[in-house]
């Protein structure tokens, strides 16, 4: 057999393996991914502003309920705003709005707000995970994570001066030129899709209230139909939709809660949703599909299969019409060690093409916080190289849960008092706007999320508590 006969089995078999693969793999993402750009084409982001006190900045995020443009979220974003600015975006364009709330529930979490916005609605799912399967129902959320600076001095102070324009309650305004212009702009205003998870399990529980000035409030209300779930939730996704794998809604994302042992994710069940909407006349879409059941092959999908099937049995063909072809040049064939070790070597290349990266082990290192106030108040917060690279280099600290990485329940405290940043093994701090302001060593830092380099042993004093730092190996 001559040399160029050998490279074309070997091409053959490249082909063989390439019609077999992609086409499966096309069936479990191609539409998956489609589906996800409609999805986020049909959330928003918020951002809330209150300039009378108690001042505040609040995001969170929501989606499109039915062909009017109104939106859905959680009561604590919107609760006590002044003005509530939306981010719609859709494909390369970015449009604000002005939203005004129609009706809210506080017992339940949940709001309703006109828009204007024009946009593909999402459809709920009435047909909620049975609790004795709910380990192999799969959900996914798409929101919008607070990863940009929200303060007066930063995003804010860009949108209050488009806020007499009159075309933001209608229409909107297009404001993808000043997202170029402004990189944390457009970072903000980008939604992101969490990992899938499983559902845990179905459970009732009373939720947190705010009061029309914006405030946590004490009262308990009636238990609340929710969903249990371990989706990765990252701080500025409540108020988004909870989705199953076709898509539909089954919830709308929460304040997570803290127990002794873990942090619990839990979605306002889509139906206490359909049951408010209903009450006030919204209308909406609705489905009761057992996803569960769902086929894995769709019909467009078991096409795509067979054509791989026949692609792989030409393969299979061409292989065999090539090895009888070399049985009659017996002089010049290629032994058939070395023929093995080239496809060995190929296999082995595309192996390495297709492992996903491994990830950098933790080096161990962490700085502990060990914080004491007034009448016997103490709590030690750690931070971990893991909880860094979790918050993408960052955490905040603070008294609201949904917001912070590490929270910390004191009074005196801020909801977002202040965040730690580790970088070629430095720990910094910044002031986010707290109310109290955060000192380092006595001294207050002047300018909020501006990073200040610390030491062992630096002392830090926010609101009623101070904090002395070790570093722990």
């Amino acid at each position: 057999m001559s040399k160029n006969y050998i490279p074309s089995r070997i091409s053959a078999f490249k082909w063989c393996l390439l019609a077999l693969l992609l086409p499966v793999s096309s069936c479990n993402f191609e539409d998956r991914v489609d589906q996800t750009a409609q999805i986020k084409d049909s959330c928003v982001r918020f951002l809330c502003i209150r300039k009378a006190e108690p001042k505040f900045v609040r995001v969170g995020s929501g989606f499109i309920v039915n062909d009017r443009g109104d939106l859905v979220t959680n009561n604590h974003v919107v609760a006590g705003a002044e003005i509530i600015f939306v981010f719609h975006r859709i494909k390369e364009r970015t449009r604000l709005h002005v939203a005004t709330p129609l009706k809210v529930m506080p017992e339940a979490d949940l709001a309703v707000l006109s828009s204007g916005i024009k946009g593909t609605p999402l459809t709920l799912n009435l047909a909620l995970p049975n609790p004795d399967i709910s380990g192999n129902v799969i959900v996914s959320s798409v929101g919008f994570p607070a990863i940009a600076d929200t303060s007066s001095e930063g995003l804010g102070n860009i949108l209050l001066n488009k806020a007499s324009r009159p075309e933001l309650k209608s229409q909107g305004v297009d404001i993808t030129q000043d997202m170029q212009d402004h990189t944390s702009l457009a970072l903000f205003a980008a939604p992101s899709v969490a990992p899938p998870g499983g559902v845990r399990r179905i459970a009732r529980r009373p939720l947190l209230q705010v009061d029309d000035n914006g405030q946590e409030s004490q009262l308990q209300g009636r238990n609340v139909e929710t969903v249990e779930f371990n989706v990765d939730i990252a701080p500025g996704n409540s108020g988004g939709p909870l989705l199953d794998k076709a898509g539909y809604v089954v919830g709308v994302v929460g304040q997570g809660r803290h127990d002794d042992v873990h942090q619990i994710q839990f979605a306002i069940s889509s139906k206490e949703l359909s049951a408010f909407l209903a009450d006030h006349s919204v209308p909406f879409a609705k489905v009761e599909l057992d996803v569960s059941k769902l086929p894995f092959f769709t019909p467009p999908q078991k096409a795509m299969v067979a054509l791989a099937a026949a692609a792989l049995l030409v393969g299979i063909g061409m292989l065999i019409f090539f090895a009888l072809r070399s049985r009659n040049r017996p002089v010049t064939s290629m032994p058939t060690k070395v023929f093995e070790e080239r496809i060995g070597i190929w296999m082995g290349k595309r192996e390495q093409q297709m492992a996903p990266p491994a990830p950098e082990p933790p080096s161990g290192l962490s700085w502990e916080l060990d914080i004491s106030g007034p009448n016997g108040f103490s709590q030690q917060l750690t931070l971990t190289e893991a909880d860094f690279i979790k918050g993408r280099g960052r955490i905040i600290v603070g008294r609201n849960a949904d917001f912070c990485g590490l929270p910390l329940r004191h009074d005196s405290v801020s909801r977002q008092q202040m965040h730690f940043s580790h970088s070629n093994g430095s720990l910094t701090v910044a002031d986010r706007n707290s109310s109290n302001g955060t000192k380092v060593g006595g001294v207050r830092l002047a300018t909020p999320f501006k990073d200040q380099v610390l030491r062992e042993g630096d002392r830090l004093e926010f609101g009623e508590l101070s904090a002395t730092l070790r570093r722990r190996f």
